[in-house]
């Protein structure tokens, strides 16, 4: 599938909060990436001795963990340190602020946390970033995610592990009716060394020759997929995967910045059978086709409530060098 979008609802048993949260991948050819829409929706006060809005890996559940650590936003680097394993499950480092319009946190130096696994595959590296935060906490909008190393026991689910749990700020034992947190939160792997990777992708492979094992690779996918997407026919929805509604089945938009294969859905197309995307390629329009097998690069989806189908793609919007550009793009049904 070039977009996978499985979503998860349901609501506490005494009705305090409602919660629900969509899973996707994109079809890629660097590394994987794992998006994660979150909404929750206080409708009674609440108390809480912790509450995790996001965890990486699972407190219960995790069979690898990195020995560094490593947080930052669109400026680069804040902070790195080794990572702590082993004792009480517990918070290591204070409860912070996540500053910044892109907070990301990387985690290196990966290994299995058991010998088992450490014999059969190869381990590798993680990142996150946080592409979208909304909140009113408390009563108070525009409260910023906080963050905090937490370590792990170990049990029937693997060894002990360090994560990084996003948590509202230091003292939060509450939420009030009316509080909500909205969320888009990308996690994605990367090979730990570059003679792990066997993919085609050049960028990755030239990234990965000076950035390999480091928090930079981390940095590199939280910019470069920052994306800026304008419409000048149709209407933006979405912006990281980019969603476009579409005006009589045609769009027309540019995209700048872009790391490797974006997802584009766009939506309220009238035909499944005809659609048709275009690049401008030095000035012309150049039709967009990753066919292997005819019509294999795109996939439509009915919507039953408007008798309409949502067509997706997946963009490649590396560039020479990683450098920043702008691509436009136009899409109809002739």
């Amino acid at each position: 599938p070039n977009f996978t979008e499985v979503t998860y609802a349901g609501t506490m048993d005494d009705c305090s909060m409602d919660f629900k949260y969509t899973a996707s991948v994109g079809r890629s050819d660097d590394i994987t990436r794992g998006i994660y829409k979150l909404k929750l929706k206080v409708n009674e006060d609440v108390d809480f001795s912790d509450f995790v809005v996001f965890q990486a890996a699972a407190a219960t559940y995790h069979f690898t963990t990195s020995r560094t650590l490593a947080w930052g936003n669109e400026e680069g680097l804040k902070e790195e340190w080794k990572a702590t394993t082993g004792g009480e499950s517990r918070y290591i480092t204070a409860k912070q602020v996540a500053e910044g319009r892109v907070p990301w946190f990387s985690f290196t130096d990966g290994r299995f946390c058991t010998e088992h696994q450490e014999s059969r595959f190869l381990p590798a590296n993680r990142g996150i970033v946080i592409r979208e935060w909304k909140s009113r906490i408390n009563g108070k909008d525009h409260t910023p995610p906080w963050f905090a190393e937490y370590t792990t026991t170990s049990g029937n689910h693997g060894g002990p592990s360090s994560l990084i749990n996003i948590i509202p700020p230091e003292g939060c034992t509450s939420f009030q009716a009316g509080d909500y947190i909205e969320a888009e939160i990308v996690l994605f792997i990367t090979p730990k060394y570059a003679e792990d990777y066997y993919g085609p992708n050049k960028n990755l492979h030239t990234a990965l020759e000076t950035k390999a094992n480091t928090w930079e690779l981390t940095f590199r996918e939280a910019i470069g997929n920052d994306l800026e997407v304008e419409c000048s026919e149709g209407q933006l929805l979405d912006s990281y995967p980019i969603k476009v509604e579409t005006d009589k089945s045609k769009a027309q938009f540019t995209v700048s910045g872009g790391c490797g294969y974006v997802p584009l859905i766009l939506t309220r197309v009238k035909d499944y059978r005809i659609p048709r995307l275009y690049r401008k390629v030095d000035g012309s329009w150049q039709i967009v086709d990753q066919s292997v097998h005819g019509n294999d690069f795109w996939q439509a989806e009915f919507e039953a409530a408007s008798g309409t189908w949502d067509i997706t793609y997946n963009l490649n919007l590396d560039t020479p060098g990683d450098e920043r550009q702008i691509a436009e793009f136009r899409f109809d049904l002739e």
